[in-house]
């Protein structure tokens, strides 16, 4: 399992408030998709 730092969950929630989608979160940051779609939820 794989532990993002603070700081990767900070730019995911950002980037979900801009309305990007779960894809296109996964392919700016490199990280997985299941994981971008985690700390989403």
């Amino acid at each position: 399992m794989l532990v993002i730092k603070l700081r990767e969950t900070i730019m995911i929630l950002d980037l979900h408030q801009q309305g990007l989608t779960v894809s296109a979160i996964s392919k700016e940051t490199g990280i997985d998709r299941k994981t971008v779609r985690k700390y989403i939820k």
